[in-house]
């Protein structure tokens, strides 16, 4: 991959304060809007630091007056960039944004060019673990766009020596932990799909993940839009492109810039118009207000550090009467402080697990009503195909999980089922 990297300067008649916050509260979901039609595939804002330590540095170094900031955008390759710069029908998203660049950057002050990065891995010294060493939100986050980003670029598979999960390769130093050990088609069968939604999809969509089969519990119908919550290499969403037909439009939306660049090849090749991915956070969706009739994911809102984010987006972009079709990994307890501890537990889909009782509380509190929490009907199956410490996936089970967002001409609001589980899951 490639990347632009822009050092702004603001203009002389903002403030520091200022130029960061229209850099990050307008410019930022601007460019998060369109970014999938400039075919970008990851976008980073670094705001520089009010800090005596900057100065110390400057000072030390005899530099120059530091830039207010460092955006940062990634493209496939630089052709990609340069098809979007050629095509005539972007002139006026581009325009757009130079325009937006001038309210807040001097221009003729800023800088901007590519790069190609080069990384030199840096050894992690062992430390032991203590209760404070629970990993912290963007620790999870980079270590599940690391293991997906390897799957989606060949470097891990289901079928290689290192232990693999839900979620991808494990490390080689944590056996039996989250293994699939089996076939990508065979892993899809015991999440339940059939021949036939095996057979639909593209070559390279199945790549074995996920804890069950959201599509089939989704009731998707002709015509609806659908919003697929980390959609990976796009093998749920072109399940939902068949469901709703060449009148429906399915979104993608993924955090990992390998899986997007995958599913976007798949999509083209096999000319699914009527589905796109989106590079994005499913906790700051790229997605307009109540426009999504029906939003589905499949084992990948437990990889979130803070699922309420999660669940108050879906809401927003779901039209009222708008459902909600999860498979993902519930917690029946909460779990133990090593568990919580273990980032590849984490990355492997168990750490991340939300207790029954708090999962429905977030659902509730979000707004959502008829809220369904389920166990899948072969959960013991799904969780053992993963090859999970037996001490961890009895405290986990495969659920489904459905709610709806409330119509206006809703008379009275429903009531949770059971509290939000069935009493099988209990």
């Amino acid at each position: 991959m490639i990347k632009l990297v822009f050092c702004a300067r603001r203009r002389s008649n903002l403030t520091p304060a200022d130029f960061s916050d229209y850099w990050k509260n307008h410019h930022g979901p601007l460019f998060q809007k369109h970014a999938y039609r400039y075919r970008a595939l990851r976008y980073v804002q670094n705001h520089t630091l009010n800090h005596p330590i900057n100065d110390g540095m400057r000072t030390s170094r005899g530099s120059s007056e530091p830039y207010d900031g460092v955006g940062e955008i990634w493209w496939r390759s630089i052709e990609d960039f340069l098809t979007v710069i050629r095509d005539p029908s972007m002139a006026d998203l581009r325009r757009l944004f130079v325009e937006d660049e001038s309210r807040f950057v001097d221009l003729a002050r800023s800088a901007v060019f590519f790069t190609e990065e080069v990384e030199f891995p840096l050894p992690t010294p062992p430390a032991p673990a203590t209760a404070e060493d629970t990993p912290d939100p963007e620790t999870i986050r980079s270590e599940v766009r690391r293991r997906y980003g390897s799957i989606a670029s060949g470097e891990a598979t289901l079928k290689s020596s290192a232990r693999t999960s839900c979620c991808g390769a494990a490390a080689p130093e944590t056996p039996k932990r989250a293994s699939c050990g089996c076939e990508t088609d065979e892993q899809a069968r015991t999440l339940g799909y059939t021949e036939a939604d095996i057979a639909a999809t593209p070559a390279g969509a199945n790549l074995g993940l996920g804890c069950g089969n959201p599509v089939a519990i989704a009731s998707l119908q002709i015509g609806q839009t659908v919003l697929d919550l980390g959609a990976g290499a796009g093998f749920d969403a072109f399940l939902a492109a068949r469901a709703v037909g060449p009148s429906g439009r399915v979104i993608g939306v993924d955090m990992t810039p390998e899986m997007v660049a995958k599913a976007r090849a798949n999509a083209a090749r096999n000319g699914f118009t009527q589905v796109e991915f989106r590079l994005g956070e499913i906790e700051a969706l790229p997605v307009a207000d109540g426009i999504v009739d029906v939003i589905i994911s499949n084992c990948v809102i437990n990889l979130c550090p803070d699922k309420c984010p999660v669940y108050r987006e879906a809401f927003r972009v779901l039209k009222p009467g708008g459902r909600i079709a999860v498979s993902d990994v519930v917690a029946r307890e909460e779990l133990p402080d090593e568990v919580k501890r273990d980032l590849a537990l984490h990355s492997g889909c168990l750490a991340g697990a939300t207790p029954l009782a708090e999962l429905a509380a977030i659902l509730r509190h979000a707004g959502f009503v008829e809220i369904v929490i389920r166990p899948k009907s072969n959960s013991a199956e799904v969780i053992e195909s993963w090859d999970a410490v037996a001490s961890v996936g009895a405290k986990v089970f495969a659920a489904e999980v459905l709610a709806r967002k409330p119509a206006p001409d809703d008379r009275a609001p429903a009531r949770c089922c059971c509290g939000g589980a069935t009493p099988a899951a209990k």
